[in-house]
């Protein structure tokens, strides 16, 4: 494994629904592969999932949501912050809410002062700048009858961060 060197990936992913790494989409476990972060927004469902992704990669950072239940809470933190380089960065579930309008406002403000800011919750991939905070929702790690699932990969580098969605149907 790479140390803590720039460039380097971090997957986003979040809302995956799934008790463990065999219910996921080849497109996740290939992504997670790559990857030299794993960040998970909430909502494992189990925490079987939890266990594997703590056990595998060593830069794991995850935070619980609201279908997940207390054995999860046990094991992750509501909201976590860590640093990748000089990047200041913050995940979160906002299970408070599902209104789009105003939900990032109280997700930065909940946070504080980040660089990037990545969160689940809304099923919806989102990426965009909040004055100076970039904020990133992956989507749904799975897709439904309404929607195909997605993840977030980040290249972060020294001055700048690319991120690119990997959409994918059933």
């Amino acid at each position: 494994m790479k140390k803590n060197r720039l460039p380097t990936k971090l997957l986003h992913l979040s809302d995956t629904h799934v008790r463990n790494k065999s219910e996921l989409n080849p497109v996740v476990t290939e992504a997670l592969k790559e990857a030299d972060w794993v960040v998970h927004s909430g909502d494992f469902t189990g925490p079987g999932f939890v266990h594997e992704l703590m056990q595998d990669h060593l830069r794991f950072v995850g935070v619980f949501g609201n279908s997940d239940k207390d054995e999860t809470r046990r094991i992750l933190p509501a909201k976590q912050f860590f640093s990748i380089g000089s990047w200041r960065i913050g995940v979160i579930h906002p299970w408070w809410g599902m209104e789009p309008d105003g939900i990032e406002a109280q997700i930065s403000s909940e946070l504080g002062d980040q660089d990037i800011i990545l969160y689940g919750h809304t099923h919806e991939r989102v990426k965009h700048y909040l004055g100076n905070t970039l904020i990133v929702n992956s989507g749904p790690g799975y897709p439904d009858f309404m929607s195909p699932g997605s993840v977030a990969m980040l290249t972060i580098g020294t001055t700048s961060v690319d991120v690119e969605f990997r959409v994918f149907e059933r």
